[in-house]
């Protein structure tokens, strides 16, 4: 369903806010495909990103050990993953850790 710029605005005031937004109002943000709400939401979402963070950036080091990388889930989530049997495919032991 597309939803116009205006009808917009309130959604992105109540979060402006601090105010939760519904799920239904999460849909509709989610659903715009017009570039007037894409941008009303891009910009709605950069000063709360402003309001939260300012322009100071940060990382988290990621030290997670994944003694495997074979999943049979296809979801496409992940770049790393392989089919079992597959070249690159691996199934950590305790002597390799």
């Amino acid at each position: 369903m597309l939803i116009t710029t205006p009808t917009l605005d309130p959604i992105c005031q109540r979060a402006l806010a601090g105010e939760d937004i519904s799920e239904a109002e999460g849909i509709v943000l989610l659903q715009q495909t017009d570039g007037g709400a894409i941008a009303t939401i891009r910009q709605t979402a950069d000063r709360l990103r402003q309001q939260q963070s300012g322009d100071t950036v940060t990382y988290v080091v990621n030290r997670n050990i994944n003694f495997t990388n074979i999943c049979e889930q296809h979801c496409s989530f992940c770049a790393f993953r392989r089919d079992a049997g597959e070249e690159g495919a691996y199934w950590l032991n305790e002597g390799m850790i």
